[in-house]
């Protein structure tokens, strides 16, 4: 208490010094048992009012200000009370019934007294806002109206308020359906639009609408159904009394004692943040039966404040999340695999405000799914998209689509080219289906490695100039040139991890916290898409773990489209030959160093047999025993196998040998009949695995 009461006395010492203070009083004990002091502040008045000493609105060039502290001082800051009869008819006040509390800082003054400035920074707020009161420019017409403040209130009633203000101003309907519970005196309660919410009372919502345009800030300080009825006929609606005790027999057969009224107040301009002129002041009316006129209501049955919230909506998330910009009506997000890296993903988007979600996955929420999952279920064998799609909904949410499938058994899927498929399966097999698939819109394919501490991102380029598998074929050539990459990636870590008797699963073993600090990075790329547009080239995008386990370290790399060929295999089959625009650049610069001489080298990269694609990542330099002339090539064998093998272990065996390339500095890129055999020949030395052959000629390069 010493300590306090030293603290207080070294508040005065910063009053007494303060530039606009003229005069300090004694402390003081109140009624609460608080320590008090009261000063006299020094107010610049407009000159029009320096004569008069007080302006139209009655703020004088001195006003006494007293300054309570709390027992909690100097972790809370003292509250700031005006004179008892300061006119209260302006915005930034609290609508408190005795003393005149102003909202003197837009945000917390227990923070503000924590700042260097201390005592000094609520002083010269509180002298900001008198001389602000006196110039009558606490609101700004530009900015909006400023809504009453509504900080000591007695409980919260959530509504979709461009909901309620079309169905009470422009149908002019008269109710709304109320479910309401206490907690410790608080009231919460929000508007229904069907069936009333489990667990809560019923009750009903009376509006009343503003005649005419009220312009005044007026006190708040309503306590009971004749000054509520004052204050209603203050801002134009003169119909409140009569309608509530017409409603009043109909109301107790209904058995309803809390009634909720909210007015409808149209004010000069909009409320800021809204397209709407509509100011809405909600309460509460116990019902209470007059003494003589048993079908009235009692003149002093208890008012409640209630502070209006927004209902969740995805407006609100926006606002809140800073987003540019959400999916339009015409976009899709789809989200195949709502696992734990998925469901996190597509949550972090739903929070950002996008709305029109597909969510695909056949699996059931189980209960081990709780480690790792966005959402947490001790009972529920739900579906997993069923669980989200009622998150997303409690979120505010509209347009979400379960489908609790395999996606190879969804027939009607389609997407269009401004749909944004996000593939978090970790599954080749679904990664293989989305490649051969003909699909619009922009694929992005997420995943994890290394229990969690290795991410990965892969973006389609536009029109599927870069796909899927082209992305993961650069990530696992990168393997070949990093042991530490390759080490983290193609070690899986999975272990078979039993969740329950007889039953368990391969998984790799990865906190929440793990899991949540990739998947928040890739939500954000993925927003930051949305808000920006996508580029016309694919992304790779490798995150790595930091050594503390406190963010990952992101690296990005540009694809180019890549050139495409399309050629028959021994069976007539189609193959689709995918060509990085750097090997053809490479291959190039090696033809034109030898000049006339024809040259070559190994093509390596990638083979899909269930795609029927092969990716060309890379060429190495042909081995020393290679022989070069003018109409021939003959590629050696030295050292190439362990080099082969090497690249093989490095990479999982994603990354092989796929044939060879030669020039033709002197002819076409068509292969000769000596070609042709050589390949059959490679086709035969390689176990009839797939083989690709290529010739850069006069003319360009042909595959073969």
């Amino acid at each position: 208490m010493a300590e306090n009461n030293y603290l207080i006395n070294f508040a005065r010492k910063f009053a007494k010094e303060h530039n606009s203070v003229i005069k300090i009083y004694e402390n003081y004990t109140n009624d609460k048992n608080l320590t008090c002091f009261d000063i006299e502040v020094k107010v610049n008045l407009p000159s029009s009012y320096k004569a008069k000493s007080e302006t139209d609105k009655g703020v004088k060039d001195i006003e006494k200000v007293t300054l309570e502290f709390p027992k909690e001082f100097p972790y809370k800051a003292p509250t700031v009370f005006l004179r008892d009869d300061f006119n209260r008819n302006f915005p930034h006040i609290n609508p408190i019934k005795d003393k005149f509390n102003p909202c003197i800082f837009e945000g917390s003054v227990d923070e503000l007294l924590q700042q260097q400035l201390w005592m000094d920074g609520i002083l010269d707020q509180l002298i900001d806002w008198l001389e602000t009161s006196a110039s009558n420019s606490l609101i700004n017409p530009e900015q909006g109206w400023e809504p009453m403040r509504v900080d000591d209130n007695n409980g919260f009633i959530i509504y979709n308020r461009e909901d309620i203000v079309s169905k009470h101003i422009k149908n002019k309907e008269f109710t709304s359906n109320i479910s309401y519970t206490k907690s410790n005196s608080i009231i919460l309660a929000r508007v229904i639009e069907n069936k009333p919410l489990q667990g809560f009372n019923d009750s009903v919502m009376l509006c009343f609408n503003s005649d005419d345009i009220s312009n005044d800030y007026l006190p708040y300080n309503i306590g009971n159904f004749t000054e509520l009825e004052a204050f209603a006929k203050m801002n134009n609606i003169n119909n409140f009394k009569a309608s509530v005790n017409q409603n009043y027999i109909k109301l107790k057969e209904l058995n309803i004692s809390l009634l909720f009224i909210s007015l409808f107040i149209k004010r000069p301009y909009n409320l800021i943040g809204t397209n709407s002129d509509i100011e809405i002041l909600n309460f509460t009316l116990e019902l209470k039966a007059h003494k003589k006129k048993e079908n009235e209501v009692h003149q002093n049955s208890k008012v409640n404040i209630l502070a209006g919230l927004d209902m969740a909506n995805t407006e609100i998330l926006k606002q809140f999340s800073g987003s540019k910009l959400t999916m339009n009506k015409n976009q899709i997000i789809m989200q195949i695999g709502c696992g734990s890296l998925g469901s996190k993903i597509a949550l972090h988007l739903a929070r950002n405000g996008n709305d029109n979600f597909k969510l695909i996955d056949k699996k059931n929420f189980v209960p081990n799914n709780n480690a790792r999952h966005a959402l947490f279920s001790a009972l529920s064998l739900n579906s997993k998209v069923k669980l989200l799609q009622k998150a997303m909904h409690e979120i505010g949410l509209k347009k979400v689509n379960p489908i609790a499938k395999n996606i190879f058994n969804i027939e009607d899927f389609e997407t269009s080219e401004n749909d944004i498929i996000i593939d978090s399966t970790a599954s080749l097999s679904v990664n293989n289906y989305l490649t051969k698939k003909d699909l619009r819109g922009r694929l992005v394919h997420t995943s994890l490695y290394n229990n969690g501490t290795v991410a990965f991102v892969g973006i389609e380029g536009k029109n599927r100039t870069v796909k899927i598998i082209d992305i993961l074929s650069l990530m696992y050539q990168r393997c070949t040139e990093d042991d530490e990459i390759a080490k983290r990636i193609t070690n899986t870590h999975a272990t078979y991890e039993s969740i329950g008797q007889g039953c368990g699963s391969f998984t790799t073993v990865s906190s929440d916290a793990t899991i949540s600090i990739s998947s928040a990075g890739m939500a954000n790329l993925v927003q930051n898409k949305i808000d920006n547009g996508f580029s016309d080239n694919g992304e790779f995008l490798l995150g790595i773990m930091d050594d503390n386990s406190l963010g990952m370290s992101w690296k990005s790399t540009t694809i180019h489209p890549l050139s495409v060929r399309h050629i028959k295999g021994i069976q007539s089959e189609d193959w689709e030959i995918r060509i990085f625009q750097n090997v053809l650049d490479e291959i190039k610069i090696e033809s034109e160093k030898w000049n006339e001489l024809e040259t070559g080298g190994i093509l390596i990269g990638h083979i899909s047999i269930p795609t029927q694609t092969i990716v060309i990542i890379g060429q190495i330099e042909a081995p020393e025993d290679s022989e070069r002339g003018k109409c021939k090539f003959y590629s050696g064998i030295k050292g190439l196998s362990e080099r082969l093998k090497l690249i093989e272990k490095s990479s999982a065996g994603m990354i092989t040998q796929l044939g060879t390339w030669h020039s033709h500095p002197n002819s076409s890129s068509s292969p000769s009949s000596i070609d042709i055999n050589s390949k059959s020949k490679m086709y035969e030395d390689r176990n009839e695995m797939p083989t690709i052959c290529l010739i850069c000629g006069k003319d360009g390069y042909s595959v073969y």
